[in-house]
């Protein structure tokens, strides 16, 4: 497993491309703070982002529901943009000290992954993406809500991905050596030999892109309802997923 001194290394390099991302945005707005379960959520606009809105009522909708499933929330960087360069992802790396993990809503976050025409879901849960995307729970809660006035399908989509990324977050705070491993391609014999990659035909197409991916899948997909075969259990708990 990753040693102290790797997890500091790949922390590093983590924020290095925090930095790279934050160089995308452009002009940022003034931030807002919002006080949620004894942490503070500091959300950054970035650009005339037309579903800001929506993304900040995902992000607090997505807040309420990991803390319900018994996670605690620590102070949390947000940066929401509608250019379509800038990547929806979390960072949880440091430089000195600073260990406040910055998650990136951008331009593609309140987008659907459609699916490829003649997609048999009973091969990977939820159908294959068209034009090469990967589809998710995300795309799976989209699916799965009904068409009503103010977008609920998209508020939906927007809400599992932030769920998502904050079962990276928790991943890396509630297990730093495995994710660091998992995050730099290192996989641990447990890991390998859980049989993930099968486990993650029946998550999701986006689950089956690494152990990482798999994690904040299943994570996202339990909490919001979803239940999940014996093996699925078994190979996030190889990955000690939060």
């Amino acid at each position: 497993m990753a040693s102290a001194a790797q997890i500091a290394d790949r922390r590093r390099e983590d924020a290095r491309f925090r930095l790279l991302e934050l160089a995308k945005l452009g002009v940022v707005g003034a931030p807002k703070v919002v006080r949620r379960h004894e942490a503070d959520i500091t959300i950054h606009c970035a650009g005339k982002d037309p579903v800001a809105e929506d993304k900040q009522k995902a992000l607090l909708s997505a807040i309420e529901i990991v803390v319900a499933a018994g996670h605690a929330i620590t102070d949390l960087t947000v940066y929401l943009s509608d250019d379509a360069n800038v990547q929806t992802i979390a960072f949880v790396g440091s430089t000195a000290g600073d260990r406040e993990p910055t998650i990136f809503l951008g331009g593609k976050a309140g987008k659907t992954s459609c699916k490829a025409k003649g997609d048999q879901p009973v091969v990977i849960q939820g159908g294959i993406g068209a034009g090469g995307r990967e589809r998710g729970i995300a795309d799976q809660q989209y699916d799965g809500t009904a068409h009503w006035f103010g977008n609920p399908k998209r508020l939906a989509l927007m809400e599992a991905t932030m769920i998502h990324e904050l079962g990276h977050v928790l991943h890396e705070q509630h297990d730093p050596s495995m994710f660091w491993d998992l995050k730099a391609s290192v996989i641990p014999p447990a890991v390998a030999g859980s049989g993930w990659l099968n486990a993650a035909l029946d998550v999701s197409q986006y689950a089956t892109k690494g152990p990482l991916e798999f994690v904040a899948e299943v994570f996202t997909g339990r909490l919001l309802g979803k239940v999940y075969a014996a093996t699925v259990d078994n190979a996030y708990a190889a990955a000690n997923g939060p």
